[in-house]
């Protein structure tokens, strides 16, 4: 019934919704591994090209609070149907059919093509805002290391390279699925929905442009916190060592009037102990003025 329809026809289903999607699958005829994949979860982003349909496993992203969510769908594409399998109403569609009505298209004048194209580019949207609020975490990230008022800055680095990794494991697999949906030899992805393709395809390269790029910020931080803390321990250890070479001459004047010899003329001084202490006194004075001028004090 639905194939013959004159008109195109979009049925979005939940993923839990198994057996509408297997009578789907009888009327329509699609193909059983097409079927199995899409009630699968965590597949990999793909398109596969059957006698007279297409099937696209693609991913939409939205803000989880602290941390990137990532949504699956599943897309049957023919000639007058296309069919979106997801779960729990994500990730959020409901806008293109929104946007499409807003602007007055008719289903008679929308190709299959043409709404995956509008449903690809709705999700690649939402890629900007979140790729966009790590680039502002890494700015904040780069202040807070600089000014040194970060706690663990390597925890802090460690947790927005696992955020990007984790969009990138995700997203870069869907590059090749836009590659093949712009090649001009896929059923149903006409010239025209071709050019729309194009502009989705330059979305998901600047996308991932932009995540190499923060990754490579990144990188630089960590090298730079590195060389702080290499700096902070050696001025910790300048530190340490201007006071005890301090403390040694001391030590030393001390340790030579405090021998137990017979005939030692200083002992008998009647200013012998008091010489002593400004010896050390004044050693070490000595010594902490030059030690400040150097810088290492």
């Amino acid at each position: 019934m639905l194939a013959t329809k004159p008109s195109l026809v979009w049925i979005d289903l939940d993923i839990s919704e198994r057996e509408a999607l297997h009578d789907l699958a009888g009327e329509l005829d699609l193909h059983h591994l097409a079927v199995d994949s899409a009630l699968l979860e965590n597949e990999r982003p793909q398109v596969t090209v059957y006698d007279d349909m297409l099937f696209v496993e693609f991913y939409g992203l939205r803000d989880n609070a602290t941390t990137a969510q990532v949504d699956e769908i599943s897309i049957f594409v023919g000639t007058n149907f296309l069919i979106t399998v997801r779960d729990d109403d994500s990730p959020g569609i409901g806008s293109v059919y929104t946007r499409w009505i807003d602007e007055g298209h008719k289903p008679r004048d929308i190709s299959s093509g043409m709404l995956l194209y509008a449903l690809l580019d709705e999700m690649v949207d939402t890629y900007f805002p979140m790729v966009d609020a790590l680039g502002d975490r890494i700015e904040e990230l780069e202040e807070d290391l600089l000014n040194e008022t970060v706690d663990r800055p390597q925890l802090a680095i460690h947790n927005v390279r696992k955020e990007l990794t984790k969009l990138r494991r995700v997203l870069a697999p869907q590059r090749e699925v836009l590659t093949k949906l712009v090649r001009r030899d896929v059923p149903m992805i006409d010239e025209q929905v071709v050019i729309y393709m194009a502009d989705v395809y330059d979305h998901m390269l600047r996308v991932l442009d932009w995540i190499d790029s923060y990754r490579d910020m990144l990188t630089t931080l960590f090298d730079v916190q590195l060389a702080i803390q290499s700096h902070r321990l050696d001025r910790v250890i300048r530190t340490l060592t201007s006071s005890s070479i301090m403390l040694m001459v001391a030590t030393l004047i001390a340790g030579i009037y405090g021998m137990n010899f017979r005939h030692m003329p200083e002992l008998d001084w009647t200013i012998g102990y008091p010489l002593a202490i400004l010896m050390m006194i004044g050693s070490g004075g000595g010594l902490y003025l030059v030690f400040k001028h150097r810088g290492w004090l």
